[in-house]
């Protein structure tokens, strides 16, 4: 399975969103992939347009993204073959549309803060597809590091985004 870390800026995003991504790169401050604010799943194929699942505040909660238009200089793709896409697939058409989880999101920072088990932030989503447990203890850039520490995972960008 494809995991894509997002190292990218969020000018796009609004004011609130742009702080709670500014939290999160605060907390991760002694972090190897620090700069990671969101990672998404690769259901379906590489390169720039790709089939995307994930947990996005911008869209509102759970969701898959056929034809994702992804900017290469914005994403670090990482092959984690330990971690099977059947199983991601499945669990994000199951989870679909179940709303974005802004305070377990923010609880990976704030500790006292309770997640929801009804919403979903981007690495708890991903996290429970593929096994981890306790996903929503996880910042996005532990995940990563998580990933990376799985039998046989590497980092493909280039290989990913070639044409």
């Amino acid at each position: 399975m494809i995991i894509l870390a997002y190292v990218g800026d969020h000018a796009q995003d609004g004011l609130a969103a742009r702080i709670g991504w500014a939290t999160v790169r605060l907390a991760q401050v002694g972090a190897t992939w620090r700069r990671v604010t969101h990672v998404e799943a690769v259901l379906v194929g590489r390169g720039r347009h790709c089939t995307i699942a994930g947990a996005s505040l911008r869209d509102d909660g759970v969701r898959i993204k056929p034809d994702a238009d992804l900017t290469p200089a914005h994403w670090v793709a990482i092959d984690v073959p330990h971690w099977s896409t059947e199983d991601a697939i499945d669990w994000f058409e199951h989870f679909k549309g179940q709303r974005y989880d802004w305070r377990g999101a923010l609880a990976t920072v704030l500790w006292f803060l309770p997640h929801s088990i009804t919403r979903w932030f981007c690495n708890e989503a991903l996290g429970a597809a593929v096994g981890v447990i306790d996903p929503h203890r996880l910042t996005p850039a532990a995940f990563v590091a998580l990933a990376l520490s799985m039998p046989g995972a590497r980092v493909c960008t280039e290989e990913f985004f070639a044409e």
